[in-house]
């Protein structure tokens, strides 16, 4: 019984150098939260453009992209908006801005 204690002892004290060593204190207590970036999915909004307009959609999506990069700079100075596109197959006017802040 001694020999089975000890034993898991020096087992538990290995394991326990080993995620202070090697992993930072990351495999015993979960997730290491340190490195963990957070993200949020702040906007999603369809543009529909009309025949007229759509020469002028790149113009108007940049000045979308800078009036929310300026609003959130604004409030908090470390957040970064990432922008993703996504346009309709079935119509050419309509257009998905997907902006996560990170």
């Amino acid at each position: 019984m001694k020999k089975l204690l000890l034993f898991l002892l020096i087992l538990i004290l290995i394991l326990f150098l080993y995620c202070l060593f090697f992993r930072k204190g990351g495999c015993c207590i979960g997730e290491n939260r340190k490195d963990t970036v957070v993200k949020k999915h702040w906007v999603n909004w369809n543009v529909l453009f009309t025949p007229t307009s759509v020469g002028n959609a790149s113009n108007t999506m940049h000045q979308f992209e800078d009036s929310l990069r300026k609003w959130v700079t604004d409030s908090n100075s470390s957040t970064i908006l990432t922008f993703d596109y996504h346009y309709c197959l079935c119509d050419s006017l309509l257009t998905n801005m997907d902006v996560t802040a990170v």
